[in-house]
């Protein structure tokens, strides 16, 4: 399946607040994909007809 018909398959998205909102990944440890995820959901969410920023602020310490 590719990822354009698997889109298509998902139902439509609710209409959009009327302010912004936030969507945060976080964990304490490093390396278990948290910019992964970050940027696959923004992606997803912009192909989805959202606007998406994304701030990583992982300084990997």
């Amino acid at each position: 399946m590719s990822v354009n018909a698997g889109l298509a398959s998902l139902p439509p998205l609710p209409p959009l607040p009327p302010r912004s909102r936030t969507i945060a990944f976080t964990s304490g440890k490093g390396g278990v994909g948290k910019s992964n995820l970050a940027l696959n959901t923004g992606l997803l969410l912009a192909q989805r007809g959202r606007r998406v920023v994304i701030l990583d602020g992982d300084l990997g310490l």
